[in-house]
């Protein structure tokens, strides 16, 4: 796994608009897969300009974190729109994400 040239892992810097912007110029990924529950909205919102697919993989969402979330719906909504898989541990977690504004289609 660590030999495959076509796998890169990477730190991403700071969630701020210029430098995912940057980051994405100058890396150029065609996927990215994000673990568990980092959820970057500029990031995320980025690869969405791009065209640049955005997975959450082995996503947890406990009911504390979704009210969380939910209280800044005005951000996490079209975060949640712009995710192209989210992969959950289970249907719990699976109906909070769609109740934020995942599409259901992309919540496995």
């Amino acid at each position: 796994f660590a030999s495959e040239p076509r796998i890169q892992h990477c730190y991403l810097p700071y969630d701020l608009p210029w430098a995912a912007a940057r980051f994405l110029d100058a890396v150029r990924p065609r996927l990215a897969v994000i673990m568990e529950t980092e959820l970057w909205p500029n990031h995320i919102h980025q690869c969405a300009r791009r065209g640049i697919p955005v997975a959450l993989a082995n996503a947890r969402l406990s009911a504390r974190s979704a009210r969380g979330y939910g209280r800044f719906a005005r951000l996490t909504r079209p975060m949640l729109e712009e995710m192209s898989l989210i992969a959950v541990q289970t249907e719990v977690e699976a109906e909070r994400f769609r109740q934020l504004g995942a599409h259901a289609e992309c919540v496995e």
